[in-house]
């Protein structure tokens, strides 16, 4: 029984025909997330609104305390001041979610990581509940309820290194570089030890040009045990901006020697051929 499809046919202003469209469109009838995820995407209703019934007639049981709370921090945050026009969020419905960052000074586009969740330890059922949640707006390019989503749950959970990571990782699909690098900062000075922040901060520096910093951040992911070869890439990319040719060459030779991508094999390739004349 599909508890969410009965809810909202019974207790929202949804079109009934609709909502029937969607729900025998499901591959299985119970999945009450893929229904909410399709009724989302297609404008029909906002994940609030589904929060709201969901939360009023006990559809989500374990988290209903933490969204409660979740809805009630929202409150409090919606008044902007007119005289100072602030606001806690930065992200409109105008930004559009990118997977690669447009390198245009330099001729090359470069992916933004996925994070990881599964690699944090969980501090709570609650605050992986709401990370889960977070991550999945902005899987269906929700941007502006994602943001809204994870800044009122990192008043909940401030010290959850799963939200600092999934906020600089938004941050950077919607091309807010400055808003990324100071939640990375934020997160970094709870905990140094976070290695994505680090390099959704060298991502962020890079792309606003600023290739000294950069350069600092992708040096310390290239000591770490484990290396992904774009931080090679990436590094050698800064390095050369920052006219340190000899060295750009040897990390541009170090992620032609473990890459497997075959575009940015033959970039990395044409310039180390560049340096080395």
């Amino acid at each position: 029984m599909n508890r969410l499809y009965e809810l909202l046919k019974d207790h929202s202003n949804l079109n009934l025909e609709v909502l029937e469209q969607h729900y025998l469109a499901l591959d299985n009838e119970d999945d009450e997330r893929e229904l909410g995820r399709r009724l989302i995407l297609a404008g029909l209703i906002k994940l609030s609104g589904i929060m709201e019934i969901a939360l009023q007639y006990d559809l989500f049981p374990k988290a209903d305390s933490v969204l409660r709370r979740l809805a009630e921090t929202r409150q409090r945050h919606q008044v902007i001041k007119p005289k100072t026009h602030t606001t806690r969020y930065r992200v409109s419905e105008d930004d559009v979610p990118v997977d690669q960052i447009e390198l245009i000074d330099i001729g090359v586009n470069l992916p933004i990581p996925t994070p990881n969740l599964k690699s944090f330890r969980d501090t709570s059922t609650d605050e992986k509940q709401v990370t889960d949640m977070a991550y999945e707006l902005a899987q269906m390019n929700q941007v502006q309820e994602a943001e809204m989503f994870m800044i009122d749950a990192q008043e909940e959970f401030p010290k959850s290194m799963r939200i600092f990571v999934l906020l600089a990782w938004h941050y950077c699909r919607c091309q807010h570089f400055k808003d990324a690098i100071k939640c990375c900062h934020a997160g970094l000075k709870l905990n140094p030890s976070v290695f994505p922040l680090v390099e959704y901060m060298a991502i962020a520096e890079q792309a606003l040009g600023k290739h000294l910093l950069a350069i600092n951040h992708f040096q310390k992911l290239a000591c770490l045990p484990r290396v992904k070869p774009i931080w090679y890439m990436q590094l050698a990319l800064s390095l050369e901006r920052a006219r340190l040719s000899m060295d750009a060459k040897q990390n541009y030779q170090m992620f032609l020697a473990l890459n497997t991508d075959p575009e940015l094999q033959q970039f990395a390739q044409q310039r180390s051929s560049i340096l080395a004349g």
